[in-house]
């Protein structure tokens, strides 16, 4: 579906209820849905973890388990894994940031226990590396006290240390060891399809693209799964391909405006998961294929500004 017509359509409308809800949004309304969304992530975060780490393909080998997740309706499990990172920067955002009780705490310190083990299980480097940027991009710039931060690293390290004990980081090495240096082909699929992009475009394309079709169309064949007729697991190239530098312009302009509008207090929560989106984007697509996941963590943070807005015009 996100490769027709239907798909595109079903884009644009997720881009229209998020700006619509935006701009009616008052500040009941916005803590209402944080707190729907907060819960509504972490609970299927910790669901799907759950489900991945009682499944004996994951006891087996990385291998065996990313080709399993192919059978199932999930794309891949770089999508899969970055919805659990998800789980993961919302539930510390959450700790690190709100006022909780100490039950909440403990289901929040569990959570991110459980989602750790199945991303570790996945073995989505793209994932963990956007995951652990976020985490401490909020914990460096965060104004939380001293106190609060010494907590936080004596947290980290005992997660780290029973993730380490219990051979998790295992999955991981194995992925690392068996990179040929080129991104699983990323390198490859980028280069084919840029190169094409280059030679066989004029300025017009550029500027405004040659569309989602003729994009998806771009490349070689690579003998591998990307090139041409396929994915190009780069949310940046897809955006330039299909809508041109206008696009990009327009791309980051919207990633950048919840910054603009956002209290100073809450600037580093929201700098942080925008990392995270950017920088899933390197190598996969989530925004770009309109993924809902991805789309709703951009709505949690389009009225997670906006509450921050409205909060402090009402002082």
């Amino acid at each position: 579906i996100y490769w027709g017509f239907e798909g595109r359509l079903s884009q644009m409308s997720l881009i229209f209820v998020i700006f619509t809800a935006y701009f009616m949004c008052t500040e009941k309304l916005t803590a209402i849905g944080m707190n729907f969304l907060t819960i509504a992530f972490i609970v299927l975060a910790v669901s799907i973890s759950f489900w991945i780490l009682f499944r004996p393909e994951t006891q087996q080998s990385v291998k065996d388990a990313e080709e399993n997740l192919h059978l199932y309706s999930w794309l891949d499990s770089n999508y899969l894994s970055l919805f659990l990172g998800t789980g993961i920067v919302v539930a510390v955002m959450k700790l690190m940031s709100g006022n909780v009780n100490k039950l909440y705490t403990a289901i929040l310190l569990l959570s991110v226990v459980v989602i750790s083990m199945a991303l570790l299980a996945l073995a989505s480097r793209g994932a963990i590396l956007a995951t652990i940027i976020a985490v401490v991009t909020m914990y460096m710039f965060s104004k939380q006290g001293i106190e609060k931060k010494i907590d936080v690293t004596i947290i980290a390290v005992v997660l780290i240390y029973f993730l380490y004990t219990n051979q998790y980081f295992d999955f991981v090495l194995s992925r690392v060891e068996e990179e040929d240096g080129s991104g699983t082909g990323r390198t490859d699929i980028w280069a084919s399809k840029f190169e094409v992009f280059c030679l066989k475009n004029n300025l017009f394309d550029w500027i405004f693209g040659i569309g989602h079709s003729a994009g998806i169309l771009l490349g070689k064949d690579i003998g591998m799964f990307g090139g041409k007729g396929s994915s190009t697991h780069n949310d940046y190239l897809s955006v330039l391909f299909y809508y041109g530098i206008t696009g990009i312009v327009l791309f980051f302009s919207a990633l950048a405006y919840p910054l603009r509008i956002c209290a100073k207090a809450v600037r580093p929560y929201i700098l942080a998961m925008l990392m995270f989106l950017m920088i899933s984007s390197m190598t996969i697509e989530p925004l770009a294929r309109g993924n809902i996941a991805y789309w709703a963590l951009f709505f949690y943070i389009m009225i997670f500004a906006r509450q921050s807005q409205l909060s402090q015009k009402l002082k």
